[in-house]
């Protein structure tokens, strides 16, 4: 991608220390001749700095718009309620996809509250259009939610 232009692109790496293949030959599309394709979404700022913004696999295609999960998780984390957060796209007939949210609060909070707190934070595309409540999310071990 160009750089400091604020496109995304996906992140490719060679070099003497990037592994060739995987065992058993597992993701051969995840090499392109010499390069590694990472799987990550990233921008290249004016100075050459690599911005990681979103892993591929977990982008949502609503209508003919990206919506990066990681941008609604911050719109959501960002309400003082919400503990943990994970936002995935689920199939619709007329879009692709929509945007759903799974949320964890720690206290009392509507699902039109987080849709009007989104709305404030984001375009109306990234909107969650469901937003489902649970008592906890799975953690990786370094406290992330495993999706």
């Amino acid at each position: 991608v160009a750089r400091g232009a604020g496109a995304v692109g996906e992140v490719w790496i060679r070099g003497p220390t990037v592994f060739s293949g995987y065992v058993g030959g597992a993701a051969p599309d995840a090499f392109a001749g010499p390069w590694f394709r990472t799987g990550d979404l990233a921008t290249v700022d004016g100075r050459g700095y690599l911005t990681i913004t979103d892993r591929a696999k977990d982008m949502i295609l609503v209508g003919s718009e990206n919506v990066y999960c990681v941008e609604v998780e911050r719109a959501l984390h960002d309400h003082p309620s919400v503990t943990h957060a994970a936002v995935y796209g689920l199939p619709d007939g007329a879009l692709g996809e929509r945007v759903k949210a799974v949320v964890v609060a720690d206290g009392a909070v509507a699902a039109d509250d987080l849709r009007r707190h989104c709305a404030n934070l984001l375009a109306d595309f990234k909107v969650p259009s469901r937003v489902e409540f649970l008592d906890a999310l799975p953690l990786t071990g370094s406290g992330k939610v495993a999706k």
